[in-house]
Parts: C-alpha cells; structure tokens; sequence
C-alpha cells in the first residue's frame, strides 16, 4: 500500500514496501518475497523505461528545478543547410531539449552535447547561450545517372 523507495537497476525497478496487505500480497504472488513480488511488478515495466536511460536520474526537487528553469528561459532556433543554429536566453545553468530529426543524425556539437534516447531522437544539453548542431543524413544518398 505504501511505497517506502524504488530503485532501478537497469533490468527491474525495486520497490521497498513500508506496509503491504497480506490479501494484496497473496492477488499478487502468493508465498512470494517482496523483491520477488517487486521484481514481477516491473517485468512488463523494462520495455517501457528503456527510451529513457539517456535522461539523468533526478530528485523530485531536481527536476522541480530543471522545469521552472525550462518554464523561465526562453528559446530560438534557426537552421541554415545542415546546421541548427539555438540560443537560449534566462537559463539557470544548463537547457536541455529534445531534437528529433527526421532521418538525420547529428554529427558536431558547439556549446553542449547530446544523447540518442530513441530513432532519431536526441536529448541536447545546451551549455552556453549560443549552440548549434550539425545533422548529417542517416544514410548517404547515391544517385546513380
């Protein structure tokens, strides 16, 4: 019933129970442990949570701060051939957006760094107020006269 903490070890996500009902532990997996019980919870959860290993694990006031932070700054972005250019204005530290790219990848970064989290989806980690990316195509075109 209560939730004391939860980890994450990359294959299930652990839940330590402050209080758990016999009756719900038994619906569950009767003459089981708790890790077991927690471990059969989250099988189903790895295929969801695997997009998100780029992103850090954050504290509940982290990420309050990185939002109030996304909320508060101010974003433009330009793109000229294959450079995006991006620049950020009354950001606290870092700005972090997601570029998805459409069949591009990126292949130089000024003023951050990114993460693939999935396809052609990108986490960037914009460190300076000015930044651009340089995508190139997935896969090179041949044209063939």
């Amino acid at each position: 019933e209560l939730v004391n903490s939860a980890s994450y070890d990359g294959k299930y996500l652990y839940l330590k129970f402050a209080k758990i009902s016999n009756v719900k532990m038994m619906r569950l997996e009767q003459g089981k442990s708790q890790k077991q019980v927690a471990e059969k919870m989250a099988a189903n959860m790895d295929t969801y949570w695997k997009p998100f290993a780029a992103f850090d694990r954050t504290t509940i006031s982290q990420s309050d701060s990185r939002v109030r932070n996304f909320l508060n700054g101010s974003i433009g972005s330009s793109r000229n051939g294959n450079r995006i250019s991006i620049q950020t204005k009354d950001f606290t530290g870092d700005a972090y957006l997601l570029l998805r790219t459409h069949g591009e990848k990126p292949e130089k970064m000024e003023g951050g760094n990114w993460k693939r989290v999935e396809g052609d989806a990108y986490l960037l980690q914009i460190t300076s107020e000015n930044a651009s990316v340089i995508l190139k195509p997935e896969k090179d075109i041949y044209y063939k006269e």
